[in-house]
C-alpha cells in the first residue's frame, strides 16, 4: 500500500512528464537511447505477459475448478475476450476520430497517433488534441488497471515493482515523441507540457482503480484469477497493436533483436528468482 502511490505516480506522471520536458529542450534524445529504451522495454513486457500474467491466471481458474484443463480454457477465454474487446473499443475510436485507417498503415504508436492528428489540414490544434486524447485514452485504461492490480496483491509486490519500471520505460518514450511532434508545430513549451502531462491521467487514475478493485475482491479465487485475465487480454492487445510493430519500423536497428531479447531476459530471470 505504502508503495503504490509514489511508484503509479513515477511510472504514469512523472514519466509522462520527464518524456515531455526532455522534448522541450534544444537537444533531441539519441536515437541510440530511444531504440534501447523501447525495444527492451517491450521484451520485459513480454515477459512479464506471459510468465507472470497468462501463467497465474490459469492458475488462479485451475484451483477454483480442480481441473488445470478448464481452467486454463477459461482462463485463455477470458484473455481472448477482453483483447477482442479492446480490439473493438480501438476501431470504434478510429472511426470517430476519422484521421486514419490502420489497415493502410505500419507501427501505429501512440506519437505516430500525434503525427497524423497534428498535420492534418482543415483541424484546429484543439480538435486535434481532443480526438488523440480519446485515442491514447483507450491505451491508458489497461495499463493503468493492469499497474493498480498488480499492487493489490500484498504478498507478491514484486509485480507491482516491475511492471512500474516496465511503464517508466515504455511512457518516458511515448511523452518525448508526443511532445517533439507538438514541438514541431511550433506549440509554446508550456502547451506542449500541459497536453502531453494530461496523457497520462487516464493510466494514473485507473491505477487506483485496478487497486481498490483487486484489493476487494483479492480473497476471491475467481474474481482473482478474472481480473488477472482481464489484465493479460488488455496488455496483450496493447503488446500486438500498439507495442511490436514499431520494434520494426520507428525502432528499428541491427541491435533490436539483442534488446528485446535482454529486457526478456533480465525479467525472466527477476521473476524466477522472485518465486523461488
Amino acid at each position: 500500500m505504502a508503495y503504490f502511490y509514489p511508484l503509479s505516480i513515477l511510472a504514469t506522471i512523472i514519466a509522462t512528464a520527464l518524456g515531455a520536458f526532455i522534448a522541450t529542450l534544444n537537444k533531441k534524445m539519441p536515437r541510440g537511447i530511444m531504440v534501447f529504451l523501447q525495444n527492451f522495454s517491450t521484451g520485459a513486457l513480454v515477459a512479464f505477459l506471459f510468465l507472470e500474467l497468462y501463467l497465474e491466471s490459469i492458475n488462479s481458474f485451475s484451483s477454483f475448478y480442480s481441473d488445470e484443463s478448464i481452467g486454463a480454457l477459461v482462463g485463455l477465454s477470458i484473455i481472448l475476450g477482453t483483447g477482442i474487446f479492446f480490439y473493438i473499443l480501438h476501431i470504434l475510436v478510429d472511426k470517430i476520430s476519422h484521421h486514419h485507417h490502420h489497415e493502410d498503415e505500419v507501427g501505429c504508436e501512440d506519437h505516430v497517433h500525434v503525427d497524423m492528428l497534428i498535420h492534418r489540414e482543415h483541424k484546429s490544434l484543439f480538435v486535434s488534441t481532443l480526438v488523440f486524447f480519446i485515442a491514447i485514452f483507450t491505451h491508458n485504461i489497461p495499463e493503468g488497471f493492469s499497474l493498480g492490480l498488480s499492487f493489490s496483491d500484498e504478498s507478491n509486490l514484486i509485480n507491482g515493482y516491475l511492471l512500474s519500471f516496465i511503464l517508466f520505460l515504455h511512457n518516458v518514450i511515448i511523452a518525448y515523441a508526443m511532445a517533439s511532434s507538438l514541438k514541431n508545430e511550433n506549440v509554446k513549451n508550456r502547451n506542449i507540457f500541459l497536453i502531453t502531462l494530461s496523457s497520462a491521467i487516464p493510466a494514473f487514475v485507473f491505477a487506483i482503480v485496478g487497486f481498490y478493485l483487486g484489493d476487494v475482491l483479492i480473497s476471491n479465487v475467481l474474481a482473482q484469477g478474472t481480473l488477472i485475465a482481464i489484465s493479460a487480454g488488455s496488455l496483450s492487445f496493447i503488446l500486438v497493436k500498439e507495442l511490436l510493430p514499431p520494434l520494426f519500423t520507428t525502432y528499428k536497428s541491427k541491435l533490436t533483436p539483442l534488446y528485446f531479447l535482454l529486457g526478456v531476459a533480465i525479467f525472466t530471470c527477476l521473476l524466477f528468482l522472485h518465486v523461488y
